[in-house]
């Protein structure tokens, strides 16, 4: 068996087979474009620095139709392989999981009693300080 061409990513520097190399280089994380774009869609509100999870993460990248952004999969992997190596690479802070629930009884933030009540369709009611 040959060996696989590949070449250098520009933004990471990983061998790319070069059947996907346009692809790859597109959709790179250490894009600044992508970085930008992706983390713009992971934050919760556009003034928030928490992150949001997967399942909402998926769903804005496929209403967004913005295709260099990268899906969950790829995203984690193109990271390190965690959502959490995802949250510290775009810089942003990843509410506890379920793996790590410290403080249960600390009070919510504004940013996630915004998220609560979206998720329950009453954005008309998210004020600061209320709900």
């Amino acid at each position: 068996m040959k060996p696989r061409d590949t070449e250098p990513c520009p933004h990471c520097k990983a061998e790319i087979d070069v059947s996907q190399h346009s692809r790859h280089v597109a959709t790179c994380i250490d894009n600044p474009v992508v970085l930008t774009a992706t983390r713009e869609l992971l934050r919760v509100s556009p003034e928030s620095e928490t992150m949001i999870g997967m399942k909402l993460f998926e769903r804005r990248r496929k209403a967004a139709k913005n295709k260099s952004i990268p899906n969950c999969t790829s995203l984690a992997k193109q990271c390190g392989g965690s959502w959490q190596q995802v949250a510290a690479k775009v810089g942003l802070w990843r509410p506890l999981s379920s793996e790590s629930k410290g403080a249960l009884n600390a009070p919510l933030t504004f940013e996630e009693r915004h998220a609560c009540v979206l998720r329950v369709g009453r954005a008309d009611t998210i004020q600061e300080g209320k709900t």
